[in-house]
């Protein structure tokens, strides 16, 4: 009994020990939390008294910044693409820095700001000034030339992220709407005929009115896309079909076809095939050919992968045409040119 009563006395001894080591650490805990809700109220009587001391000074708060020390305005004059390269080339004479950023000449570039400019203009706030319009539609062009991402278009004339999106869609909103009426005119008779002329002078083929072809442009998948943007070549596209004349011009354009897309299934489901099937293009009819009293139709060169029609022509693989194949070899060896510069 005597052994019984000892043991109790020593397990309460170390229950009533373990009793007190967690109350003084339960104390200690809330001490150090009564400290930290003091500094932090601390904290917070500071910020707000400076605050109230810097707006009473019309100063701008502290944490509440327009744009990062490196996009601010003093840093995009002294380090911008623009000012430090753009600039300086545009005052040149051959501009040849100039061009190869915005693949036209300082000449070209004043003449499209004369046309958009206005259209461009934002007006300067009592915050901030406005990004001017020579800077909006050098970024436009460097992204429509180079295909680069905003991120390192950001970086590179010292505006932010979100701001060169927002300047790149509305600048070429505004560069469609002001030079599509102008510049995207459907060719009349008198256009198709000086059109074959020109390929018949330098690519000596005589009643071709244009050279088309597919192209696909790389892009990331959009969300829910599936496979419909998953070309053959491996990996996701949007494909444009294009007409171009002799001098590397873009006649008609068709934009936007899914990457798995065929060239001949895009082509019939075009406005452009519907017109030319329609006679809605205004082709001239049947004229001679060059030392021939023989009519001939004017046609359009493409590959044969497009089917072959009454309003253009398809390849020729027979021996006795070899003449013939070697001058429309030329051309879409032109036309595929015409689309890498774009």
């Amino acid at each position: 009994m005597m052994r019984d009563s000892s043991d109790e006395e020593i397990s309460n001894y170390f229950d009533n020990d373990d009793q007190e080591k967690e109350q003084i650490r339960r104390q200690n805990t809330l001490e150090v939390w009564r400290w930290k809700a003091k500094a932090a109220c601390l904290l917070y009587l500071l910020l707000k008294r400076r605050r109230r001391r810097l707006s009473a000074n019309n100063l701008r708060p502290a944490g509440k910044l327009w744009t990062r020390f490196h996009n601010s305005e003093p840093e995009r004059e002294k380090h911008s693409l623009y000012t430090t390269i753009l600039l300086a080339e545009k005052s040149l004479a051959d501009g040849f820095t100039f061009r190869n950023i915005t693949r036209m000449s300082p000449t070209l570039f004043n003449k499209l700001l004369c046309m958009v400019g206005p259209s461009l203009f934002k007006k300067d706030t009592n915050m901030r000034r406005s990004i001017p319009v020579e800077q909006r539609l050098a970024l436009t062009l460097r992204f429509l030339a180079s295909g680069d991402c905003m991120r390192s278009l950001s970086y590179s004339f010292r505006i932010g992220h979100s701001t060169v999106s927002e300047i790149v869609n509305e600048t070429c909103r505004i560069m469609y709407e002001i030079l599509d009426p102008t510049y995207l005119q459907l060719p009349d008779t008198n256009m198709w005929k000086l059109i074959s002329n020109y390929f018949s002078k330098i690519w000596n083929f005589t009643n071709c009115v244009g050279a088309g072809d597919g192209k696909h442009f790389a892009m990331q998948c959009p969300n829910n896309g599936g496979s419909n943007w998953y070309n053959y070549k491996g990996f996701h596209s949007m494909v444009m079909f294009a007409v171009c004349d002799a001098n590397y011009c873009f006649i008609a354009v068709d934009i936007g076809a899914y990457g798995r897309e065929g060239d001949a299934s895009i082509f019939a489901s075009s406005q452009f095939s519907k017109y030319l099937d329609n006679g809605c293009l205004g082709i001239p009819g049947p004229s001679k050919l060059v030392y021939s009293d023989s009519l001939s139709p004017y046609v359009f060169v493409m590959d044969d992968a497009f089917p072959l029609k009454k309003k253009h022509n398809e390849a020729i693989s027979r021996p006795k045409h070899r003449i013939i194949n070697e001058r429309r070899t030329n051309i879409q060896l032109q036309v595929v040119s015409c689309k890498k510069n774009y």
